[in-house]
């Protein structure tokens, strides 16, 4: 299996995990709460690091505003 098989899955897996019974996911950076599938999975240390990138204690849900345009802050 290829990395990106591999970080879809792995993103899916965290979204749901950390959704409420609804579906629903609040952010890890604001308070706005969304579906899990409008949700990014986050990672504290970058994906680019491999030893922490498929860790579950480095990714939490975050809105796309905060992951993609706001850099995860």
């Amino acid at each position: 299996m290829d990395i990106s098989k591999l970080d879809k899955v792995f993103s899916e897996y965290i979204r749901r995990r950390d959704a409420d019974s609804y579906g629903r996911v609040k952010c890890c950076t604001c308070p706005n709460t969304f579906h899990w599938s409008e949700m990014d999975c986050s990672h504290w240390v970058r994906r680019s690091h491999m030893a922490t990138r498929w860790d579950e204690t480095n990714c939490h849900c975050a809105c796309k505003v905060c992951n993609q345009q706001n850099d995860g802050e």
